[in-house]
């Protein structure tokens, strides 16, 4: 199972779930949060869709807001991918749990 992580700022946050709802947020209400989490489904969806063979397990991703430390269990290799936009930065984490 990997355990995928979207950081970004709150101003691209806004702007993004606003082009994806046509709309205009000033704040990250349920409608904001709701079409982030939809941005992480597709993100992460696609990236799976990458790799059909390997029978990848990945955990459906969660919407945090504000400033959190996500700690990842040791040891398991990280891959980060980071996007920097006029709007602020977009993270994508993934931690890698080998299959046994």
């Amino acid at each position: 199972m990997s355990s995928p992580f979207l950081s970004l700022s709150k101003k691209l946050a806004l702007i993004m779930a606003g082009a994806m709802l046509d709309e205009t947020f000033k704040e990250l209400d349920d409608d904001c949060t709701d079409a982030l989490g939809e941005f992480a489904n597709m993100v992460i969806g696609n990236a799976k869709s990458e790799f059909p063979d390997q029978n990848a397990a990945i955990s459906p991703p969660s919407v945090i807001i504000g400033k959190h430390k996500v700690a990842y269990p040791s040891r398991l290799p990280i891959i980060s991918i980071s996007c920097k936009t006029s709007d602020g930065q977009l993270v994508i984490d993934v931690a890698l749990k080998p299959e046994k």
